[in-house]
């Protein structure tokens, strides 16, 4: 089924093989029969590089421990704190065959955004987090977007960066 569906993709879109597989969810590197079968496809050269797409810390860990995935997905922005792990650095550093990739550096758009779009939640207050990002702006005469993006330059574990966007203006 599984290499169904690979020679479909690869029909629709006319190509011979695929430089890389990403699976959706960690929910499906836990697959072991999903993954098995991936496997078997790549040793076909069907596949170049299989990877996952991560929401945590501690399933990139996991990911990082099977030597066979070479491409990680993970979210990371200026906020997010939970990269910052002496495994999952370590790990990273020991397994120069993979690429990092990120999403989510805007933190859907927030980041780069005034304070009204910030969302509102019960019991937490932005303020600071948003006046801290303002003074850093202000201090340095950058745009939020330029210091958000400068913020990710300056990580050197990261190998590439994806945009999202809602419409064809963004």
């Amino acid at each position: 089924l599984i290499s169904q569906k690979v020679n479909n993709s690869l029909h629709n879109l006319k190509l011979k093989s695929l430089h890389t597989l990403l699976l959706h969810r960690f929910d499906d590197f836990l697959c072991k029969d999903l993954v098995d079968n991936l496997f078997k496809i790549k040793k076909n050269r069907i596949i170049k590089n299989i990877g996952v797409s991560v929401y945590t810390v501690e399933e990139a860990i996991e990911v990082l421990k099977d030597e066979r995935f070479t491409i990680i997905q993970i979210p990371f922005n200026y906020l997010d704190n939970q990269w910052n792990n002496e495994e999952f650095k370590n790990l990273i550093k020991k397994r120069n065959d993979v690429e990092i990739h990120i999403r989510s550096i805007f933190l859907q758009g927030i980041l780069v955004n005034d304070f009204k779009y910030w969302p509102e939640i019960s019991g937490f207050d932005f303020k600071p987090i948003y006046n801290n990002i303002t003074n850093l702006c202000n201090k340095y005469n950058l745009t939020k977007l330029e210091l958000v993006v400068g913020y990710i330059k300056s990580v050197k574990w990261i190998d590439s960066v994806l945009f999202g966007v809602d419409n064809i203006e963004q």
